[in-house]
């Protein structure tokens, strides 16, 4: 392609700046690559890499390495830290790109669905941002001028992190409902405190409270067949 007589140089600028970037993720700070486009960086200042123990190197790396070694270009005290035994992926490669993804990645629409208003506070509106939402564009995102998705593995791991409970606050607060009862004490499986809370459960206030639930005259007749096959079983 870059034989033809009319310049096309520039088809492959998205690609070049994309495999500048993603070497650049390698051994740059991310605080640098944000601020600042691949192709304004000042290579020659010291303070804008990263801690050499901190670097990874993959495979083809280490085994050119070792090659060189071998064969006398290198010396092995000259590269103390290239022959760590952290293994390096594609996740890792995910993640030092999510790290530097500029704003502008987010379009206005994307931002809009997933801004939910949080409130009013002296004037200024309170919100936050959906992240599963924020995940699920990422996920989208495909490497310029190619259709491969940019971001493989990550939202994966973002989707699994998601689905943790940040607190038990929930049943916390279910249990206080029922936690001055005289019952208290019999908190065994099948006690008076785990039935409650089932109850509690099953039927919370927002349908209808325990106490004031009736059951359906199709529930006593499987009750009592239930019971009745229990009895004659025992």
């Amino acid at each position: 392609m870059l034989q033809s007589e009319e310049p096309i140089i520039h088809m492959l600028h998205d690609s070049t700046i994309q495999l500048a970037r993603s070497l650049a993720n390698r051994i740059i700070t991310p605080q640098f690559l944000k601020d600042t486009p691949v192709t304004e960086l000042n290579m020659d200042d010291p303070q804008i890499y990263k801690p050499e123990h901190t670097i990874f190197k993959g495979v083809t790396t280490k085994f050119k390495l070792q090659k060189l070694l071998n064969d006398g270009a290198l010396v092995r005290g000259s590269i103390p830290g290239y022959f760590s035994t952290i293994a390096v992926d594609k996740l890792y490669d995910e993640f030092c790109d999510y790290q530097t993804l500029p704003d502008e990645c987010f379009r206005d629409d994307v931002l809009k669905e997933a801004k939910v208003i949080d409130g009013e506070e002296d004037g200024e509106v309170l919100f936050h941002y959906r992240v599963d939402v924020l995940w699920w564009h990422i996920a989208q995102l495909v490497i310029p001028g190619t259709t491969a998705k940019r971001f493989e593995h990550l939202p994966k791991v973002a989707g699994l992190v998601l689905v943790l409970p940040h607190s038990n606050a929930g049943e916390e607060r279910l249990f206080k409902r029922k936690n001055k009862t005289e019952s208290r004490a019999s908190m065994k499986l099948k006690g008076t405190l785990s039935s409650l809370l089932a109850m509690k459960l099953q039927y919370p206030e927002q349908t209808v409270p325990c106490h004031m639930w009736s059951p359906t005259k199709e529930l006593l007749d499987s009750s009592k067949k239930a019971a009745t096959a229990y009895n004659t079983e025992h």
